[in-house]
């Protein structure tokens, strides 16, 4: 084992060199971010890397590449290797792709509902009869709808309303849920008995049929929704932090903390919240899809965001009786609506994969 870590190893010397090769890439795109990479590999004898340069290779230019690289070396930038046979390689390049275009879409549509005063080529609130029913054109580029309003303007502010009520909605429900699995997994008991057996309550209800039943109730407003969607989700939030920290109440650490004389707030706040925050993030981004849907189903239904506001699922169910002679009233916003919740899916299903693992490493260091 003395020569580990020396060239006697070829197993050595080809990392070393496979790694110096990276180095170089890592100096040249900083020194020259316009070059263009090729291939690196390590080779019997040491290693070389090919780069496309409108500029050429100059003694003074090899020397700035250099001392480049020793800086490099010195910030100990974390390396990590590993290998995959071709059908794992290629799940994780497709992973990789859905996720930069997740990522892509919804930072278009944010910035798209975000910015729709500047983008909007036409109110979308003002009816034009003369120009109903018009195919995606120059002037209105996805067409318009049965009044005659510009759907490209409506879309940009269709993003809007589903995206906030969703938001405060999950976050409404992310409080509450999380501040009643922390007291219930923390105190036990029966405040922990009477939370778990109304979570199983309302876990037992089918979801979409309660909230369809309670915005009926209550009547079509923007308040029933949001109150619909957070009494349908704060139990799932609080079961899984309920689990969480039973889980934690038994950790070594816990014990050591009442010793210290730290106090149940100090506690909870200080060290059972970090310790979980990572699943609630994973849990919020999954949320945030699911919420998006049940908006999109109930202002299908009527129950939910009302005209004249622009929301895509209002614009599917306007559309319904045009759907032969105009079906892009119906393709188009129903093609936002699917790309929001996919895009935050595969983001979630990222976040959870990630952020897993972390937790395992730290739970078992």
């Amino acid at each position: 084992m003395d020569d580990q870590y020396t060239f006697e190893n070829k197993t050595y010397r080809d990392t070393y060199r496979h790694t110096t090769s990276h180095i170089l890439a890592q100096a040249m795109k900083r020194l020259y971010p316009e070059v263009k990479l090729a291939i690196g590999p390590a080779i019997e004898d040491g290693f070389y890397y090919d780069f496309d340069s409108p500029q050429p290779f100059t003694p003074e230019v090899l020397e700035k590449l250099e001392a480049e690289m020793r800086k490099i070396c010195k910030e100990k930038l974390k390396l990590e290797r590993f290998e995959l046979p071709r059908e794992e390689a290629l799940k994780y390049m497709t992973k990789k792709i859905q996720l930069n275009f997740a990522i892509f879409v919804l930072a278009f549509i944010i910035l798209g509902s975000i910015l729709a005063p500047l983008l909007a080529t036409h109110n979308p609130f003002e009816p034009d009869m003369a120009n109903r029913l018009q195919s995606p054109c120059w002037q209105h580029f996805f067409g318009t709808d049965a009044l005659g309003r510009d759907m490209f303007s409506r879309i940009l502010y269709g993003g809007r309303a589903s995206m906030l009520l969703t938001l405060i909605s999950s976050v409404l429900a992310l409080i509450l849920g999380v501040g009643v699995g922390l007291l219930c997994g923390f105190y036990g008991g029966k405040l922990d008995m009477f939370f778990t057996v109304l979570s199983n309550i309302f876990q037992g209800i089918p979801g979409s049929c309660f909230m369809i039943a309670l915005a009926g109730i209550l009547g079509p407003s923007i308040y029933s929704l949001v109150l619909a969607l957070v009494v349908t989700s704060w139990a799932g939030f609080s079961r899984i932090v309920r689990a969480e920290v039973l889980q934690l109440m038994g950790e070594p650490f816990i014990e050591g903390l009442r010793c210290l004389g730290c106090s149940d707030l100090r506690i909870i706040v200080r060290h059972l919240l970090p310790n979980i925050a990572n699943k609630l993030l994973v849990l919020v981004t999954i949320r945030l899809g699911r919420g998006i849907l049940a908006i999109a189903g109930l202002s299908f239904l009527g129950l939910g965001v009302q005209p004249p506001t622009p929301d895509w699922s209002v614009m599917i169910n306007d559309a319904i009786m045009y759907y032969r002679s105009s079906p892009h009233l119906i393709i188009i916003p129903g093609l936002f609506v699917f790309l929001l919740i996919y895009s935050l899916n595969i983001i979630g299903e990222h976040l959870r994969d990630s952020l897993d693992t972390q937790l395992d490493e730290v739970r078992k260091w």
